[in-house]
């Protein structure tokens, strides 16, 4: 069974910032079917928000093609239970994801807070 995997958007951008990175070959991975990237409209929104700030300097049209190409191989799903757990409330919507596609990893490059 292919594992089902969730991405946080810093992994995405990362992914398009540096071509030889870990966070570019676990794309590769999911584009070539190694793996079934998990989405949810809220990812999607997300995704695309952060790809076309002017900051990364991305091609509209790159960053068009690779959402195509992303909902191509992904397992787009519709949570429908909420979570209200992460201290940002964005990144709950992650959690969801994860959750209703029954993945095995969600892939974050944040660290974890400090006790």
């Amino acid at each position: 069974m292919t594992p089902r995997v969730v991405y946080d958007t810093n992994v995405v951008v990362s992914a398009l910032l540096k071509e030889n990175s870990d966070p570019a070959l676990l794309i590769r991975l999911a584009l070539n079917g190694s793996i079934l990237p998990c989405l949810s409209q809220p990812e999607l929104e997300e995704y695309e928000e952060v790809l076309k700030r002017p900051k990364f300097s991305f091609h509209p049209g790159t960053v068009n093609q690779f959402l195509r190409d992303l909902r191509k191989w992904a397992l787009v799903v519709a949570p429908s239970r909420r979570v209200h757990v992460a201290l940002d409330e964005a990144d709950n919507r992650f959690l969801e994801c994860a959750r209703s596609a029954r993945a095995k990893y969600l892939v974050t490059g944040k660290s974890a807070p400090k006790n």
